[in-house]
């Protein structure tokens, strides 16, 4: 059983969400529970949070991309295990009593929780969650799986450490390239359902498509780099990764609609907005694959 935990929040800008994410984690954690907020950019938020013990705040005015930030939180922990919660979620009832039982299962060296939402963001909001945050929403089932989003993980900071961490100079797709790390050192990765966040999502259809493009380019960046992974043959041979999308709406689908407590009525009514959102991903994932200009960075 684990007798503390070191959550990390990694933050950009103004974070206006840290006091919410930060109250939601202080009614969960037991006492010794420490919070680390791994911040950089404009809006230092030291002066916020001075009064409050629980909570270390580390700043650089220099922009960290999600990675840079979480190890430099990572490397300051001292706990067995670290939980990285991205500072646009709140963590939901139960949590940290879900994360000790998944722990004591002995069953996983890094948990992945589900991500639910706090705030629907309209009608694309919710689309770009269905799409972004499919492979880990409630209803899935408790497994083993390969990799996620890292927005509410927990890991054995040794283990993660072995395998360097985070890439530090991706503004995307760090978490699949860490997770890729782990599986091939030998790391168990659980999903638990029962370890849930909720997500401030965004509206906007012209964000959400531009999140999706950038999200496309990195995952055939990925796929470059790490050919061993599910999809490299569609980097290899871009031409028919044109209907990629067509695969991931059959996956999404099957996901929603074989699972009893899923929205599946809310999943049709989204359905036009997915597609759209899956055809700007797919889009950005064959411009990579046919003209690799990524560069360090990049959105």
């Amino acid at each position: 059983m684990i007798d503390a935990i070191t959550v990390i929040i990694p933050a950009y800008g103004p974070g206006p969400h840290l006091e919410e994410v930060v109250a939601s984690l202080k009614r969960e954690l037991p006492a010794g529970g420490r919070i680390i907020i791994s911040h950089s950019g404009t809006g230092n938020p030291t002066g916020r949070f001075a009064d409050d013990p629980a909570v270390r705040v580390l700043h650089s005015s220099q922009r960290l991309f999600a990675g840079a930030a979480r190890n430099r939180g990572m490397a300051v922990a001292d706990t067995e295990w670290v939980a990285f919660i991205d500072e646009d979620v709140v963590v939901g009832e139960g949590w940290y009593a879900a994360l000790r039982r998944s722990i004591d299962a002995g069953d996983a060296d890094c948990v992945l929780g589900a991500i639910d939402y706090e705030t629907s963001g309209g009608y694309w909001g919710m689309s770009l969650w269905f799409i972004e945050f499919g492979s880990v929403h409630p209803y899935m089932p408790r497994r083993p799986i390969t990799g996620g989003p890292s927005g509410n993980m927990a890991i054995r900071r040794k283990r993660f450490a072995a395998v360097g961490g985070f890439p530090e100079d991706w503004r995307m797709g760090q978490d699949s390239l860490a997770h890729s790390r782990l599986t091939a050192a030998g790391s168990r990765i659980i999903f638990d359902p029962a370890l849930v966040v909720r997500h401030y999502n965004l509206p906007g259809a012209r964000r959400m498509v531009r999140h999706l493009f950038h999200i496309g380019r990195h995952s055939a960046r990925l796929r470059r780099e790490q050919p061993e992974l599910a999809g490299a043959w569609a980097v290899r041979w871009p031409l028919w990764s044109a209907g990629l999308w067509a695969a991931r709406t059959v996956q999404m689908a099957r996901r929603v609609l074989g699972a009893r407590t899923a929205p599946k009525t809310r999943f049709l009514l989204h359905l036009p907005g997915i597609l759209i959102g899956l055809a700007a991903w797919n889009s950005g994932f064959t411009r990579e694959a046919l003209w690799p200009n990524f560069q360090a960075g990049d959105y």
